[in-house]
């Protein structure tokens, strides 16, 4: 490749030539490449559409030279002022304001301040939108820049969304060789890397790469992008030495273009890193780390993300040749970077998703190096990379009222504007649809200016060992990769009689392709002939073999305990720990009672509160149940149940064909109205009532969301105990906001859509109940997130205010969960037994359970889908 390769760049002053090459790759540290900024491309406001448009334009153009000389930082600062200057003067929605808004929001992209960004292009989107046909490229261009956030907090299908009607605009106007085109080819292509589609990533990049080399040549720095890109996905497909050649392509397109000293060489020399790492060639490899630690110290760190992925990168090769003290310092600058990006990576899913988190290899690195001490420091390392979402959530209840108040108060509009936007955008009533996305992304803004104000407070803290009760123990695991070709694990172990102890374990390559064949088999139907006797030896073969790994080498430390409570990490994350067997072949729900939690400590306190993980006794005397069962989805239903009928149209099964699924995920009321009643939970619901002395008992028509938002409304939801909830789930793994437990779907108004969305759960209800059940299918499922387990239903109940959550992990059984819940109950409350105590009691008896004279819920399918997460 030779500079005269390069096709010139329009017309213009040279530092807006400048402010256009860096702005095309300012998702270069993210992964790929991002719209062109109105700054470099848009000419200056017309004085009719905004009364001070000389002064702002002015101000705008300062702030574009910040950004042609890399000081990103200060050209955010300065669009960001400018931006406030529009809505002081009340001229927000103008052209110009829109304007300033995208260049804030690729400011915050390059500096991977992930959901301001967002913001800032939804704002944007709202706006251009608004403005109907003659603004829609301007549109486009924002699409296109809230598509490149999403995919940066690795949200890939949400990321579709925009890029699909920011590609739909484009085609309107240009032909199949623009470079407009051609950068929604990159884009898509980063998305379905991230979804695992590896050959629709290679064919969309590989477009993207020849349009932009006709149109522009090889030195050009949306080529270096998509290079780069090759880069990493060569590397996830296992071909190295094709991504260090792609890699050093990225990283010489970019020192052509921006110069060698320029910070975009980051991104690109990471990637370097990456692959030479994999190599085995330490050295390059830390040679390239610290060059690119070196640029970004020369442009003040400000780019967090991208300082924490160097320095991880560092701490890794320090790792692998053995330097634990040196790779110990460079992961703790990697995890102060790491916890300034969290905060800036947007809310929930977004933030744990965005970025590999450094604490597991930091815990790896401690204990590698042995020194006195490193024991406790790993696990105080490891309790940072776990559960923080919900120890977050946790730490926000301890606001004061009036900070509580504002918080919730946005936070309840924000779940409602979604749903009118949704329900307008689905009437196509499209300038409804802009004045909501416009009102949305001010709440947005709202919300985000008070957590960054809470933030001191509510920051999350290191929280000691508490006292573990006696016959309980405290355990989880680490699989850490020290080296491409060598992974080491470990247990940690606490128990009442002894201090924290860590365990080597045997390599744990194969735990996760062992669980996630248990998990596939466990909850696959029974079946007849030879495909029945594969299932059954994958769920003996698989069961066995995993005990032997995570849970035989801790016997010694697990003589006279009869509870663990367990932080699973992500190769055990969705895999009921009953169901393992040991040598003898006995299940460990024989053995053991078994909770899990999403972190040892400080996951349901408030930030720098002393917690403990006693687990509290069964459900308290007097304590109150509500319950909620058996809505009617369709108006033949209804009438079924106004005549008395109970057995309905039920088919056995509480889980949903993915078909119906999709759509009513969607809001599909066609699809809503096809789920299949569930007689048997209103008999589940009966039985469980007559526990408790005071019960809100919501079946039928009650079963309507109208009851439950007057209960929040009313602040009553907080007198409850127990709130157990008997419907069908729709789980969605790529939104988990959306995940929604299906209520009444007749006689719906416009503020009830029949759906009891997570969103709607996090954020609008306030809970103090020992206990939720969802007696659904795969409600414990979710989008899997590292060091959070799967993102859904039980993140929203925790962060709600509920101490312990009963889901299931596959499809469950009608007939058969009814019975379990109702023997979970009566030993809770009878014998006054703990949850997880309960639990075993209940799923032991299913097990023996005969009718007819047989045993006909002995397999795991029937008895081992639900797992308690919490200390109950």
């Amino acid at each position: 490749m030779r500079r005269r390769d390069r096709r010139p760049l329009p017309g213009g002053s040279p530092g807006r030539h400048l402010a256009l090459v860096r702005v095309i790759a300012l998702a270069a540290a993210l992964g790929g490449p991002v719209a062109l900024t109105a700054a470099a491309t848009d000419p200056p406001a017309a004085a009719g559409d905004d009364p001070t448009a000389s002064s702002l334009d002015r101000r705008r153009a300062g702030a574009a030279e910040l950004f042609a000389r890399g000081d990103v930082a200060g050209a955010r600062d300065r669009f960001a002022a400018l931006w406030e200057a529009h809505v002081q003067a009340g001229t927000d929605t103008a052209r110009a304001a829109l304007v300033a808004s995208f260049d804030l929001g690729a400011c915050h992209l390059r500096l991977g301040e992930l959901g301001a960004a967002r913001l800032a292009f939804e704002r944007a989107v709202a706006g251009f939108a608004a403005r109907g046909r003659p603004d829609e490229l301007a549109l486009a261009l924002a699409l296109e820049g809230l598509a490149a956030t999403l995919a940066a907090q690795e949200n890939a299908a949400a990321a579709r969304v925009p890029l699909q009607r920011a590609r739909t605009i484009r085609e309107r106007h240009f032909q199949d060789d623009h470079p407009q085109l051609a950068r929604l080819d990159a884009l898509a292509g980063r998305i379905a890397r991230l979804e695992g589609r590896r050959e629709e990533a290679l064919a969309a990049m590989e477009r993207a790469k020849e349009a932009y080399r006709r149109i522009h040549g090889n030195v050009h720095p949306e080529v270096a992008a998509i290079v780069r890109n090759f880069a990493d996905l060569y590397l996830a497909w296992g071909h190295p030495l094709d991504a260090e050649l792609m890699a050093h392509q990225a990283d010489y397109i970019t020192r052509e273009v921006f110069g060698p000293g320029a910070p975009e060489r980051a991104a690109t020399l990471a990637a370097v890193g990456r692959v030479r790492l994999h190599l085995g060639w330490h050295d390059r490899a830390e040679a390239a780390y610290r060059e690119a630690l070196a640029l970004l110290d020369a442009h003040g760190r400000t780019a967090m993300r991208d300082v924490a992925v160097c320095e991880l990168g560092l701490g890794r090769t320090l790792l692998a040749t053995g330097r634990s003290a040196a790779a110990i310092e460079a992961l703790h600058r990697a995890a102060d970077a790491y916890e300034r990006a969290w905060w800036l990576a947007g809310r929930a899913a977004s933030r744990a998703t965005f970025m590999a988190s450094p604490y597991p290899v930091l815990a790896a690195a401690e204990l590698l190096c042995g020194e006195p001490g490193s024991d406790r420091r790993a696990w105080r390392a490891l309790e940072r990379h776990h559960g923080r979402t919900v120890r977050h959530a946790a730490a926000m209840r301890a606001l004061d009222e009036t900070e509580r108040t504002r918080r919730d108060s946005l936070r309840q509009r924000r779940v409602t504007l979604t749903r009118r936007l949704e329900q307008r955008a689905a009437a196509g009533a499209t300038s409804d649809v802009a004045a909501l996305r416009t009102e949305r992304a001010e709440v947005d803004a709202a919300l985000l200016a008070l957590e960054e104000r809470l933030r001191d407070r509510t920051a999350m803290t290191d929280v000691a060992l508490g006292k573990v009760l006696a016959g309980t123990a405290l355990l989880g695991w680490l699989d850490v990769a020290v080296r491409p070709d060598s992974r080491r694990s470990w247990a940690w172990v606490a128990t009442a009689d002894r201090d924290l102890r860590w365990i080597e374990l045997p390599d744990g390559r194969e735990v996760a392709a062992l669980a996630a064949s248990l998990r596939e088999a466990l909850g696959q139907r029974e079946q007849l002939g030879r495909r029945e006797r594969e299932r059954r030896a994958t769920i003996a073969d698989a069961a066995a073999r995993l005990y032997e790994l995570r849970l035989a080498p801790l016997e010694d430390r697990l003589a006279g305990v009869d509870r663990l409570v367990v932080v699973p990490g992500e190769a055990m994350t969705g895999l009921p720990l009953a169901t393992l067997r040991d040598a003898d072949g006995r299940p460990v729900q024989e053995r053991w009672a078994v909770s899990t939690v999403p972190a040892a400590s400080g996951w349901s306190a408030p930030a720098g509160a002393e917690v403990s993980t006693v687990p509290p006794a069964g459900a308290r005397t007097g304590a109150r149940i509500l319950a909620v069962a058996d809505p009617p989805f369709n108006a033949a239903q209804r009438a079924a149940m106004a005549a008395g009928e109970v057995a309905g149209d039920d088919d056995g099964e509480r889980g949903v064909t993915r078909s119906v699924m999709t759509g009513a995920v969607r809001g599909d009321r066609g699809q809503l109205g096809r789920l299949a009643r569930l007689p048997a939970t209103r008999h589940e619901v009966d039985a469980v009532g007559r526990y408790f002395a005071e019960r809100e008992i919501l079946v039928g028509e009650a079963a309507h969301e109208s009851r439950l938002r007057a209960l929040q409304e009313r602040g009553e939801l907080g007198r409850y105990d127990v709130v157990h909830l008997a419907t069908h789930a729709l789980v969605d793994a790529d939104r988990p906001e959306r995940s929604a437990l299906v209520l009444s779907q007749v006689d719906l108004d416009d503020r009830d859509d029949g759906l009891l969305t997570a969103a709607e759960i996090a954020a609008g209800w306030h809970l103090d109940a020992d206990l939720v059940v969802l007696s659904a299918c795969e409600t414990g499922l979710g989008r899997p997130a590292p060091g959070e387990g799967y993102l859904g239903f039980t993140q929203a109940f925790l962060a709600a205010g509920a101490r312990s959550v009963l889901v299931s992990l596959w499809q469950v059984d009608d007939r058969a969960t009814a019975l379990l819940m109702e023997r979970f109950y009566a030993t809770l409350r009878e014998r006054g037994l703990g949850q997880c105590e309960a639990l075993r009691e209940a799923q032991g008896w299913l097990r023996h359970h005969e009718v007819d004279g047989r045993r006909v819920f002995a397999d795991e399918r029937y008895w081992g889908a639900f797992v308690l997460v919490g200390v109950g």
